[in-house]
């Protein structure tokens, strides 16, 4: 895997808004036992990336074939990319509480939310 990265710090705009990635289906989640149902992550995702063509009765969910396949390779490959990138020192992976970080759109149902986002330790220099 190769990560271009045009800033001093690993992140891009995961760093600038304050560090906290959203991952379906990712390792914290995995290694607490925390199921992340495909279907479910696809439909919530379609729901909030795309509330206009969201027809859930659609094979695509109402996305045309590559914007439906693109949410397909971040549910499949997000965890595997985030568990790369924290081994090999980009950062450490830690929940962050679900009271601490609501979901904007935690009402779009379709999937389980608790363990979907994470932060990092902040680090001297970071610059969030």
């Amino acid at each position: 895997m190769l990560v271009l990265e045009a800033a001093g710090l690993v992140g891009g705009t995961t760093a600038k808004s304050g560090g906290v990635m959203w991952i379906p289906n990712n390792p914290v989640m995995q290694a607490a036992g925390i199921r992340d149902e495909r279907p479910d992550a696809l439909r919530y995702l379609a729901r909030t990336a795309y509330p206009v063509q969201f027809d859930p009765s659609s094979p695509t969910l109402g996305l045309p074939p590559s914007a439906f396949q693109l949410l397909e390779a971040f549910y499949d490959h997000g965890a595997e990319a985030v568990t790369a990138l924290a081994d090999a020192g980009a950062f450490e992976l830690t929940a962050v509480a679900e009271r601490a970080l609501p979901l904007r759109h935690s009402r779009a149902g379709g999937t389980r939310h608790q363990g979907w986002t994470h932060d990092r330790p902040r680090r001297p220099g970071d610059h969030r």
